[in-house]
């Protein structure tokens, strides 16, 4: 490739990238002249950067996802030119689509694996890239890590005498206010505000200001509250921030609200609205209804607060929808795993279950229970939507659960003593369609978990494989390798073999654990002097589950999804002949011997109806064959695990029997084996 096609298609580039947001119809053919150039004289360079460039043309106009499939196809043209500045610029702009679209956990995959391959570049870049790391930490609620990262940048700032010093403290100011660390929080801004003393950076000034204003709300200092905060308005409105201003009214209204001062209350809740609807912002509009419903409520006025409430609810809904459509559509183009994308934030169920309590209150008896059998299926399929591989879990347990009540009430021999009645029978329906419903406040990161590290973590593993073996080779050319950097060389490829297959394990032994902590021992000093490990603390925590996928921490978040199924339900007005179903549904892990959760009850203190709730559970879980991250048990298989438990104390053998003598353990045969 002669320099001078190079250089012109650079120059082509340039000007492209020069004029993405400023004249995009003139930049957009510089951009195909530089692409038809490198195309024709087959400069497989000039290709990728082309179509990275085409992703944020893409980006400028909205088409996100459009932007995304540009992004990753030069990403793979960039890997098999071995262009790793390329690679960090491919995954920095992914990284950022994804910030944009909220799913954050994916963003940090990516600006991750850019992290890796960018301090060898253009420092301005690396500063810009940790700084958007940390703020996504931030969004993460990953607070500790997003203030040593921040402290990072702090150090590495002042060591390279970066003038910016300010960014870091405004995010060290959000997270600390975020975390209701309030003082600390004021210092950050105010810190940050020195900084800014010498530029003319409206935007971050106002950002300071907000922080400072949250922290005096915080802190109930009211009155310092309301200066700062229309400080920080007048700021936001000079820099054309119209989101955080309305943001902001929202702010003032909730103070005035709280001093009594209705008036003034109602006139910055109408100036954030005519702010929303401007600029055509449906998430502030909802926001902006929810604030009227709180006025309305502390005037005493429940319907106009209920209605107000309604339209909120209504646009969140719309919204939440969209975005699941959206979701669909990335994993069906973009080839995007399930269990790394992050819901947008979650409605307040609590909040819409006290709705309905005060609607359901003036219902008849018929509408009850017509409005009730309308919430269980509404909830029943909202979870099967979020978890699609337990679709249907719940139903095949209330399946379970009734037969085997009603062949209960039929037997004479054993259970002569025991006879259910209708509303007990109406009661473990719901109770039974509804025991899951607590997962609606599990992160989808945990509960959509199917292997140790995520498909992106695996994917930044590879990179950083790739970051070692390189630098080692250069190493090894330049000045030669000692002992123990020969060995990691040597056997770098067998051990991210040995990783990939361990990922996927259901149960890990003495041998495989061992191993893992051996290569988590192997550290080497990349090409900036700076100790890298083949495997951190982090990933060999993760991989190092014995059995399953979820370390320590997560399976304690996973296990409250039984009590926030009992404190959900509490806020459902039950009928009286109907009201353990709370107590029922949140009790099916519980165990005879005390041994289960979220109660830890035992013995006598566990019924009937929670006992087989208990059995029929963990049955379906053995059985079913739709759990990615475990294959399916046999009916007998299943059966003979039931008894093994009951023996050791844990579930009542006289039930685990009837319901094999029975032959209940059949009664989902076909539809299991239909998903199999």
């Amino acid at each position: 490739m002669s320099d001078k096609i190079v250089q012109e298609v650079e120059r082509l580039l340039e000007e492209a990238r020069l004029r993405v947001y400023k004249d995009s119809e003139t930049g957009l053919g510089f951009l195909d002249k530089a692409f038809e150039l490198s195309k024709t004289h087959d400069y497989k360079k000039g290709i990728a950067w082309s179509t990275m460039r085409y992703g944020s043309y893409d980006l400028a106009v909205g088409f996100r996802y459009k932007a995304i499939e540009k992004y990753k196809n030069s990403l793979k043209l960039m890997l098999e030119l071995k262009d790793y500045q390329g690679v960090s610029r491919c995954h920095y702009s992914i990284g950022t689509v994804y910030a944009l679209l909220s799913e954050f956990d994916l963003a940090l995959a990516h600006l991750m694996k850019a992290k890796v391959l960018s301090k060898n570049y253009d420092p301005t870049y690396y500063m810009k890239l940790i700084n958007n790391i940390a703020s996504l930490y931030l969004e993460l609620n990953q607070y500790e890590n997003a203030i040593n990262m921040s402290h990072y940048i702090i150090d590495y700032m002042k060591k390279n005498n970066y003038e910016r010093l300010y960014l870091p403290y405004v995010i060290l100011g959000d997270i600390y206010l975020k975390m209701g660390k309030y003082k600390e929080a004021l210092f950050s801004a105010e810190k940050a505000l020195t900084y800014l003393e010498e530029k003319e950076d409206i935007s971050y000034a106002g950002k300071c200001n907000l922080i400072i204003a949250g922290a005096y709300k915080g802190l109930e200092y009211y009155d310092e509250a309301l200066i700062v905060y229309n400080r920080a308005l007048k700021l936001h409105e000079s820099s054309g921030d119209y989101q955080n201003s309305s943001q902001i009214n929202r702010s003032l209204a909730e103070i005035y609200l709280k001093k009594k001062e209705i008036d003034y209350a109602f006139r910055h809740c109408q100036t954030a609205m005519t702010l929303s609807l401007k600029h055509r912002s449906e998430d502030a509009e909802s926001k902006v209804y929810f604030m009227y419903s709180k006025i309305y409520e502390s005037l005493e006025n429940y319907q106009k607060a209920y209605d107000y409430y309604k339209k909120g609810s209504e646009i969140q809904s719309k919204l939440y929808s969209e975005r699941l459509v959206n979701k669909y559509k990335a994993v069906k183009t973009e080839d995007i795993e399930l269990e790394d994308l992050e819901l947008e934030e979650t409605l307040s169920l609590d909040r819409t279950l006290s709705e309905l309590k005060t609607t359901y209150l003036d219902l008849s008896l018929s509408e009850k229970s017509e409005l009730t059998d309308a919430f269980v299926e509404a909830i029943v399929d909202t979870i099967d939507m979020r978890d699609t591989t337990t679709s249907g879990h719940s139903k095949r347990i209330a399946k379970y659960s009734l037969e085997m009540m009603r062949q209960l009430n039929m037997d004479k021999e054993h259970f002569k003593d025991i006879r259910f009645t209708d509303s007990e029978m109406k009661e473990m329906y719901y109770a039974a369609l509804l025991h899951d419903i607590g997962k609606l406040a599990i992160k989808e990161s945990i509960l959509l978990k199917h292997q140790r590290l995520t498909p992106d973590r695996i994917e930044a593993l590879q990179h950083k494989f790739v970051y070692i073996k390189s630098c080692l080779k250069v190493r090894l050319e330049s000045q030669g390798l000692n002992d123990d950097e020969v060995d990691i060389l040597a056997s770098l490829d067998e051990s991210l073999d040995f990783i990939k297959s361990v990922n996927s394990k259901q149960y890990l032994d003495d041998f495989t654990i061992n191993r893992l902590n051996e290569i988590h021992k192997m550290e080497m000093i990349d090409c900036d002097g700076f100790g890298v490990k083949l495997l951190d603390i982090f990933e060999l925590q993760h991989l190092s589950v014995r059995r399953g996928n979820l370390i320590e921490s997560e399976w304690i978040d996973m296990k409250e999804h039984a009590r926030k199924t009992k404190e959900f339900l509490e806020n459902i007005p039950w009928l009286k002949s109907i009201k353990n179903v709370p107590l029922i549904a949140s009790s099916h892990h519980e165990k005879l011997d005390g041994s289960g959760y979220p109660f830890g009850l035992s013995g006598d203190s566990i019924s009937a109806q929670m006992r087989i709730l208990s059995i029929v559970d963990i049955f379906e879980a053995l059985t079913a064959s739709d759990r990615p991250y475990k294959a399916p048990m046999t009916i007998d298989q299943a059966v003979y695990t039931l008894k093994s438990e009951a023996e050791d104390g844990k579930l009542d053998i006289k039930l685990v029997n009837f319901f094999e003598s029975k032959g209940i353990c059949y009664l989902c045969k076909e539809e299991i084996e239909s998903k199999s």
